[in-house]
């Protein structure tokens, strides 16, 4: 019996389960579809044995529901998919669909050594007959010499290397994989977790030919109708491009009753119901679900593979099947040589993952007598030096190397170090035979677990080059689709390249930190040992290249999804002639996941469905002319207008999508152990918080900051609310303890962290990334450590005001100037982790109520303690300084500068709070309107102006046409021509109206226009002032970020390996304006000016970090006067944009413009006149 049972064929396909379930269901009701009957019934439908356990398991529907390859099709019973009938986040029970590189997946981290085999390996598998010559000892001699010379800071691996092991390992792989490309024409390269397959073979020319062919009947077209690539600068040709009239839910129909086969395709035009908008995981929280679309899905064809040999079985999306019929049979032929590629990437991260050369530590000899542990600073001083100072000590040289020094004294002990303390590399062991061998490599059947059917999308485009274009710039780092496409891999097949240079594909990897950091040994705080021994960096995010394969003619590329890539430049050989590259893409979807697809979408273009009106329908018996009409004033199917504009729309969620998956896979970083003296410095702040006995000795630094530049970062005593001591001023007799016991909005912000994995893994990232770098605050204190702590500090700093630090000495006024919660955070808000924290709409609400909690303090009368030291004779004369500044009729005294409500009290000048002496206004004259609008000053002044002819007086005949100053403030940039939408999150910062005024219906019509943009300090003027005289049109209060800045100038872009970067920068927020002025909560002023030639412009006042209230104090309808007052800032200085429409030329007044000035420009003084 058991022998009988294991003869049997225990296999069903999907529709044949399928089949059996709905015979079951068609049963009368006095029939019961038994085991026997149902085994018997089986048999005599399909031929089968198959045991009743099989019979038992489709009867019960288990494998309906955890089966995804069973979703039922339309064909048998009504369509079920992932959107359709089963929500989008749904996956399989098992672990057998493929993984997501943005969710769970990672791959192993890699030494240098093994990266230098990788690079080897793909170079050498490029040469002609490399599979013969790989075997001849005379060519291998000759190889090694080769790979021996190689510069491997050329080729952008900095720190490789190749030894007699490595190439005894390497050779070893290629002989074998010699083998293995005898006998299937196949080769792995960056094959480590997962890996690419390549074949420059698979593709006979024979059908590369007829790929030719059939192409170009898309690409022989009126130059009207060619399709170039938004934003591709007319270098991108689309022929068949996935973006064009793809599913858009609550537009696109659906048939779910049946399947939609290819030959019926043109038939089923205009049938289907519309598709319902599926629901979002957590239709209120940003999270990985943001990674999922419920607006757009590009569309796969069904592709049968049961015989062996893949059959389309529905219209691929935008190519047509019966004007492009033979193309659809070419296809198939490059399908065919794929399925064997995919098949291998597909398994290969659970059959025949490797790795090559472990490594368990990260360790220097050290061939030196070294009195403390081994550093830099250890070297014997030269005869020409000074004996070193302790203080010379430092605990991090992480950032210097010989090649690039910062100091003399830093190179050399660098020089020294490496030559002292040579790295020691993990052993190469013994070449083991790869996993992979040649019987494993399913040729021709038995892909992905038999499945029967697969989807794949297509993608057909040309690069062309010209002498006018003749470089192709690349492409970014990125992986396929989003979440609901479920791309497990991707083929390439390269058939045609004319006249470029070499290309090549990138690959990278997000390593497993966790696993690392679990097993490496490593000196503390070495990281110079650790990025030189494995092919990361210690202090950035953990993604890994494994290499770049060359992109030539004939070659058919396979690889994984959770590989990014990216496309590499390349340009024109001969600069005088065109040139190209031809390509064909082929997207797999996941086949254990089956998505919406074209055998139940009806095509959408409306000139398929044009053809597929019968002669008998009702519009086939029509006159043509009339049947365009009806066809032209239909909203569906799609036009070829309509389908751009939809493709622009999906073009953008992608990017936006793009870029959160991205920020996924680059927020993790590397977190390793930090500096001793790091680590010296948090045992004591550890033991600080187990006792309220006297604090540990400081380890404060002393303070070198002077008062007179308050620009710069000034020193403050935060710290000591960690710790036992007196919190804030040393001399108060009051003792803070830090607990747990945190204010309400506080213990709101916590609670959203912990409530959301990801958000308290960014949370502890970002300090864990900042002191990594940094050890210190901008302050030179000891950097908050965690979360946690920072909370504990916030509820301190919400019990007093912001500190004033006048001289070293002057212990009555010590803090930190306006914004210590900013102090805290600038450096871990710079982090890749902190950048995205800190975009997430959840922080910055949770965020935004810690501020007003806080703010309602400092407007409290509670908040008058923390006056004494701001309105001390020391502090006014430092605050006088800054009003006057450098221009004429300077000299007056703050009091005579500002109102003060009594200025005789030496204690707090009268003001009833903090905020009340911040928002304090010039006394009556002190800043007058500079040509202002009345009947008394109408014309007739002269100005000079700067332009392209340099500085020039005119004369103003009419005063409205002059612009004053909204702010005391300093210039920052004028931007022209200034564009609709852009990408702020860019390293050049470039405004976005869409963005900044919030998607507001006035942005299009400042699209050209000019803005100019200058900020406050913290010592300045905050109140508003009118630049014009005119009509409030609109105000609007617009939410946004509290701490968030642009990515590119926050410490996170400190790269110790990168040339061009500058390193942690305390000023980070302030060089990030132009970002926050499209991010951060912010109010917009729309005022119709006097003067027509100003007409609508718009004021943008930009709230940073603390500086989260703004308050506007007119409303629409309002006249108002040039130099009125129209609001204000709370609790600190920030940055305002004034935003014109174009054609309104702009003469900066001599020395008020950004290349002019150093310091501020003067409320209502003349800013520009418009011409």
């Amino acid at each position: 019996m058991e022998l009988a049972a294991a003869n049997m064929s225990t296999k069903l396909t999907v529709r044949e389960r399928l089949t059996l379930c709905k015979w079951a269901d068609s049963l009368p009701g006095d029939i019961t579809p038994t085991l026997a009957r149902g085994a018997e019934w089986v048999k005599s439908e399909f031929g089968k044995d198959v045991p009743e356990s099989v019979i038992r398991t489709v009867l019960d529907r288990a494998d309906m529901t955890d089966d995804f390859q069973a979703y039922n099709d339309g064909e048998i019973a009504p369509l079920v998919r992932p959107g359709f009938g089963k929500e989008f986040w749904e996956m399989p029970d098992d672990d057998a669909a493929f993984p997501s590189a943005v969710q769970e997946w990672k791959a192993s981290t890699l030494t240098w050594g093994e990266i230098a085999i990788l690079w080897f390996v793909e170079k050498i598998t490029n040469k002609p007959d490399w599979h013969v010559k790989v075997f001849d000892e005379e060519i291998v001699a000759k190889w090694k010499q080769e790979v021996m010379a190689v510069d491997w800071k050329a080729v952008g691996l900095k720190y490789a290397y190749f030894d007699d092991d490595l190439f005894t390992f390497a050779l070893a792989e290629l002989r074998e994989k010699a083998k293995l490309f005898e006998a299937t024409g196949l080769i792995p390269i960056f094959d480590a977790s997962s890996a690419v397959i390549k074949s420059d073979s698979a593709i006979t020319p024979e059908v590369k030919e007829e790929l030719k062919q059939g192409v170009a009947a898309l690409e022989n077209i009126p130059e009207n109708e060619k399709d170039w690539h938004p934003g591709s600068d007319g270098k991108v040709l689309d022929l068949v491009h996935p973006s064009l009239w793809p599913l858009v839910f609550g537009k696109s129909r659906i048939v779910a009753d049946k399947r939609i086969l290819l030959k019926d395709t043109l038939a089923a035009c205009g049938t289907g119901d519309v598709i319902p908008v599926p629901k979002k995981r957590y239709p209120d929280h940003q999270s990985s679900d943001d990674l999922w679309s419920v607006k757009y899905q590009w569309l796969p064809c069904d592709i049968d593979i049961e015989e062996g040999k893949p059959k389309i079985m529905s219209y691929i999306n935008n190519l047509h099947p019966q004007h492009h019929a033979s193309l659809y049979t070419t296809i198939e032929k490059v399908l065919e040589k794929a399925l064997p590629m995919w098949d291998l990437v597909y398994r290969w991260h659970e059959d025949y993952e490797t790795l090559r050369i472990p490594c368990e530590s990260a360790r220097t000899q050290c061939l030196a007598e070294c009195s403390r542990w081994c550093c830099p600073e250890n070297r014997p001083v030269d005869p020409d030096e000074a004996e070193r100072d302790d203080d010379e000590f430092n605990d991090d040289y992480g950032g210097y190397s010989a090649e690039e020094p910062s100091r003399e004294l830093w190179r050399r002990d660098k020089i020294w170090f490496e030559r002292t303390h040579p790295i020691e590399r993990p052993p190469v062991p013994a070449y083991k035979p790869m996993e992979l061998q040649p019987k494993d490599v399913n040729l021709t059947s038995g892909f992905f677990n038999h499945a029967d059917r697969i989807q794949v999308i297509v993608k057909l485009a040309n690069i062309h080059l010209t002498p006018e274009k003749p470089t192709y710039d690349g492409g970014s780092w990125h992986i396929e689709g989003q979440l609901n496409e479920h791309i497990a891999a991707t083929a390439l097949y390269y058939y045609d390249n004319e006249n470029i240079t070499d290309s090549h594909l990138a690959f990278r990897t997000v390593a497993d930190r966790e696993q690392l950091m679990g097993e490496l040994n490593y000196e503390q705080g070495d990281f110079h040992t650790i990025n030189r021994t494995l092919a990361i960096t210690s202090h950035a995010d953990t993604n890994q290249r494994l290499g770049s394969v060359l992109t030539r003619e004939d070659r058919l590329l396979a690889f994984p999804n959770v590989y990014q890539h990216c496309v590499a430049p390349f340009e024109l050989v001969d600069k005088t002639k065109a040139g190209h590259r031809k390509i064909i893409a082929l997207f797999l979807v996941d086949p254990r996941i089956p998505i919406i697809s074209t055998a139940n979408v009806p095509p959408q273009q409306r000139g398929w469905w044009k053809e597929g009106a019968a002669p008998g329908d009702r519009l086939g018996t029509l006159p043509p002319e009339v049947t365009d009409m009806v066809f032209d004033n239909m909203d569906f199917p799609v036009g070829i207008e309509e389908a751009k504009r939809i493709r622009a729309d999906l073009m953008e969620e992608r990017t936006t999508i793009a870029e959160q998956g991205m920020g996924v896979m680059t927020t993790t970083e590397w977190n390793f152990s930090p500096h001793r003296p790091h680590l010296i410095m948090l045992y004591y702040l550890i033991n600080s918080f187990k006792s309220n006995k006297d604090a540990e000795p400081s380890l404060e630094p002393p303070n070198h900051q002077d008062a007179s530049n308050p620009e710069k970062w000034l020193a403050h005593k935060i710290h000591q609310a960690t710790t036992t001591t007196p919190a804030l001023n040393p001399k108060t007799t009051t003792t803070t303890t830090v607990v747990d016991d945190l204010s309400p909005s506080l213990t709101n912000l916590r609670t959203v962290v912990q409530n959301d994995l990801h958000l308290a893994v960014l949370a502890d990232q970002m300090f864990t990334q900042a002191a990594a770098l940094q050890p210190r605050d901008p302050t030179e204190q000891p950097a908050v450590q965690s979360f946690r702590q920072f909370l504990q500090v916030v509820n301190v700093i919400m019990r007093s005001g912001p500190q004033f630090f006048d001289r070293p000495g002057n212990e009555d006024a010590m803090g930190f100037v306006a914004a210590p919660i900013n102090a805290l955070l600038n450096y871990p808000m710079g982090t890749a982790a902190g950048y995205e924290f800190f975009r997430r709409s959840e922080v910055n609400e949770a965020m935004g109520g810690v501020l007003r909690t806080w703010g309602r303090f400092l407007a409290s009368g509670e908040s008058r303690g923390c006056l004494r030291a701001w309105v001390s004779a020391s502090g006014q004369v430092v605050m006088a300084e800054r009003a006057n500044g450098r221009l004429e009729g300077g000299g007056l005294a703050f009091k005579d500068l500002f109102v003060c409500p009594d200025p005789e009290d030496g204690e707090t000048l009268g003001y009833e709070s903090w905020d009340a002496f911040f928002v304090r206004r010039f006394r009556e004259g002190v800043r007058p309107v500079e040509f202002p609008d009345d009947e008394d000053h109408n014309g007739g002044e002269k100005l000079s102006v700067t332009g392209s002819s340099g500085t020039v007086d005119i004369q103003v005949d009419d005063n409205t046409s002059v612009i004053v100053n909204a702010c005391e403030s300093a210039p920052l940039q004028v931007v022209s021509d200034v564009a609709l939408r852009a990408d702020v999150t860019l390293k050049g910062q470039p405004y976005s109206l869409t963005d900044m005024l919030n998607n507001n219906a006035f942005a299009p019509q400042f699209v050209g226009g000019t803005i100019y943009q200058a900020y406050l300090s913290a010592f300045s003027y905050h109140r508003w002032h009118a630049p014009v005289g005119g009509r409030i049109v609109e105000v609007e209060m617009i939410p946004g970020t509290y701490f968030s800045v642009n990515r590119y100038q926050g410490i996170a872009a400190c790269d110790n390996d990168n040339e061009d970067t500058d390193g942690p920068d305390p000023q980070a927020p302030c060089r990030s304006q132009a970002y926050t002025a499209s991010v951060a909560t912010r109010a917009v002023v729309y005022i119709q000016a006097r003067n027509p030639r100003i007409g609508l412009m718009a004021i943008v006042f930009v709230g940073m970090t603390e500086v989260s209230s703004c308050e506007v104090t007119v409303r629409a309808g309002e006249e108002v006067v040039k130099g009125r007052e129209i609001g204000m800032f709370h609790f600190g200085g920030s940055s305002h944009c004034l935003v014109f429409r174009p054609g309104v030329e702009l003469r900066f007044v001599e020395n008020r413009s950004p290349a002019g000035l150093e310091g501020n420009n003067r409320v209502n003084s003349a800013l520009a006149v418009v011409e």
